[in-house]
Order: C-alpha cells, then structure tokens, then sequence
C-alpha cells in the first residue's frame, strides 16, 4: 500500500510504503494524470520505504507506481496525489439490475456496477 504526504510551502509530495526484509530491487516511476507513458523509471536501494518529490506544482496531479521484486513475486503499487488538487464531485455513473420479479430483490440476487 502507497501513502501520500504532501507539503505546501516548498511544494512536495512525499510517498511512503512497506518493502518485505528480502527486497532484491525497487523502481518508481510517475506520470501526470493525463499521460500514456511512464516515463523513465528512478531506481530506488533495497531499504527505501520513502521517496520524496520536491519537482511538483500546486494543483497538479501525479501518479506514482512502485515495482518491488523480491527473490519470489514482484508486486505493484500505485497512488494518485497532488497538493490542493479540485475536489472530484462526480466519479461515475452507477447501475443495479436484477433477476428477480419486482417486489423480491434481495442481496442475493442484485447486481451493481459503476
């Protein structure tokens, strides 16, 4: 799991995470929201459990992954953040449909979808 601490004044976000004892290799990578490509990756030491972001703007958004590979899996962590971003009224739309006759819907048998 990523957490994100965001400082004002200077402008910083910094990203924190739990990385198991026998870490072998860690990359972070970030993107503006809007952008298909991560670009080029920063290569991080086995111990980090932080990255601190100081080449940030106010009101911008960023998202962040991080790849940890261990001697067994590799896992993927990712966060959206920035500082003093608009808050995000609409997310979605949302649906339910059932196939029960009306009147006798239950848990069991009602579907929702965003």
């Amino acid at each position: 799991m990523l957490e994100a601490t965001v400082t004002t004044h200077p402008p910083s976000i910094q990203i924190s995470w739990s990385n198991p004892l026998d870490t072998v290799s860690q990359v972070l990578y970030r993107k503006d929201r809007d952008a298909h490509d991560w670009g080029e990756s920063i290569i991080l030491g086995v111990t980090d459990s932080t990255y601190l972001d100081t080449n940030v703007l106010v009101g911008v958004g960023y998202e962040y992954r991080v790849v940890v590979t261990t001697s067994d899996l590799s896992a993927e962590g990712y966060l959206y953040g920035g500082i003093e971003l608009p808050l995000v009224e609409t997310r979605g739309r949302c649906c339910s449909s059932s196939n029960a006759p009306r009147g006798n819907r239950s848990a069991s048998n009602l579907n929702v979808c965003n």
